[in-house]
């Protein structure tokens, strides 16, 4: 299982870094591997208009920060007018998840995790009073509660933790709420020299 799920990846990697660099990626087309054989097949698939895959991001304006920087400093940068402007919000909705805290069904202790969904493995989430673990309630839409935006009025406990500890990848694209609810597209433009340094040597 291992193995396979490597090779997937190695795939997905190169395709992306196909596509990064201006080659000729496989788009339109599925790779089948069959493990058992070490067969490689591709199986041409028809366009679907309607598919939440070919929606893209508007123009994206690039900043100078990395995924190290605080959520306030973000918010600062993209607040002032020469972005997004007061009122700003980073909107995780059709991005990431980011769990606050799950309310336990047995006892009722409100359990603090703060952390990316991702980064939390489901026997990870558990009461810390009784310990309750492994319980679909947990998950009940009343008992758990998510933060979908954050913002300058948030708390200061989710402003001093860094783009990475919300979730947020090195050299990601942030979406960004105005006050109007219209969204802007911002690149970490910073962790360029981190993930492809060759890439950022060669646009100096």
């Amino acid at each position: 299982m291992q193995i396979t799920s490597a090779i997937v990846s190695a795939l997905q990697v190169q395709e992306a870094i196909k596509i990064i660099m201006g080659s000729n990626a496989l788009y339109g087309k599925k790779i089948f591997f069959q493990g058992t054989t070490g067969e490689f097949e591709l199986i041409n698939m028809p366009e679907d208009e309607n598919c939440y895959a070919h929606a893209s991001y508007g123009e994206i304006t690039e900043l100078p920060l990395t995924n190290s920087a605080t959520v306030k400093e973000f918010l600062d940068m993209v607040s002032s007018s020469q972005y997004s402007g007061e009122g700003s919000a980073i909107d995780l909705r059709t991005d990431r998840s980011f769990l606050h805290s799950v309310r336990c069904p047995k006892c009722g202790e409100q359990t603090i995790f703060n952390k990316p969904s991702f980064r939390l493995y489901n026997d990870e989430v558990k009461c810390s009073k009784c310990q309750v673990a492994d319980d679909k309630r947990l998950f009940n839409q009343g008992n758990i509660k998510y933060v979908d935006e954050f913002d300058l009025n948030s708390d200061e406990t989710f402003l001093n933790m860094t783009l990475d500890e919300i979730g947020i990848p090195k050299l990601h694209i942030i979406a960004v709420r105005d006050k109007n609810d219209d969204h802007k597209y911002y690149e970490l433009s910073g962790d360029l020299q981190r993930v492809m340094p060759t890439i950022a040597r060669e646009i100096q």
